[in-house]
């Protein structure tokens, strides 16, 4: 079987890396160039459905991680070995495989819309899984204060009554209404200058959260980056705000920081 040895996952200036070559090819060249299909990837879905990506194509044996590979590559494979033991993914799986096996020896067209309808499921929930396992090992959670955490309660509050008064709006419910311009303002005013230096402070995986460059940036692009990424994240489902977001301990919120938290 053919599938793809990668040796290195570079992401930088929007543009995704990688240093590959197919099993079959001699001699190997390990080239490093952009893979458009990535980068493409990277820019509607962000860091982490790259991640999954290749961690699915590594599960389905599509793609091979090299043991000298760099660092993201390295966490990509121990991840990927990890999944393929946990025994939560082998048990979806198995399910799956049984499902997809007993469609191909079915002949009773009725009972295959059957097969095929518990399938679309276990698939979704397998999908599912390895989404929120991949998430997990990545951590990918912006922490903020408990007191930032309330203003954003506050901005959720404001855009439902925002939305609320939306429904006479040919444009209610959509990016284009009133509710959704108001959002942007709301999250805007919630991260002034003096949250922003928090959010700085307890951060170390904030680019890998909201997939933006922080460094040598004024509070005012920083600020302007949170907003947008917030906005994108929001827009269609604004009770996801936890999925992303950790509020730190009282102490942490004291000034108490973790060393590895610092920047």
């Amino acid at each position: 079987m053919s599938y793809e040895i990668v040796k290195s996952v570079v992401i930088k200036d929007g543009k995704v890396y990688t240093r590959q070559e197919s099993n079959n090819v001699s001699p190997k060249d390990f080239c490093s160039c952009e893979n458009p299909g990535l980068t493409k990837l990277l820019k509607n879905n962000g860091t982490i459905a790259i991640y999954k990506l290749l961690i699915e194509l590594s599960l389905e044996g599509s793609v091979h991680f090299s043991v000298s590979g760099n660092k993201i590559v390295n966490q990509l494979n121990q991840i990927s070995n990890s999944l393929y033991n946990d025994e939560n993914y082998k048990k979806i799986k198995n399910k799956v495989d049984e499902l997809e096996n007993k469609i191909w020896k079915c002949e009773d067209e009725k009972e295959k819309d059957t097969i095929r309808e518990e399938l679309g499921s276990k698939r979704q929930i397998l999908e599912t899984y390895i989404d929120q396992y991949v998430r997990s090992c990545f951590n990918e959670k912006i922490k903020i204060p408990q007191s930032i955490k309330q203003e954003l309660n506050n901005v959720k509050e404001m855009y439902e009554e925002d939305l609320e008064n939306d429904e006479e709006d040919v444009f209610g419910g959509t990016e284009d209404s009133y509710a959704n311009e108001m959002l942007g303002q709301h999250l805007y005013d919630v991260f002034n200058q003096e949250n922003i230096e928090k959010i700085m402070a307890l951060n170390n995986n904030m680019y890998t959260v909201l997939d933006i460059n922080y460094r040598n940036k004024s509070y005012e692009e920083i600020r302007d980056q949170i907003t947008d990424k917030l906005i994108e994240k929001t827009t269609y489902n604004i009770d996801n705000l936890g999925s992303f977001i950790e509020v730190i301990e009282d102490e942490k919120e004291k000034g108490e920081v973790d060393e590895q938290d610092i920047l």
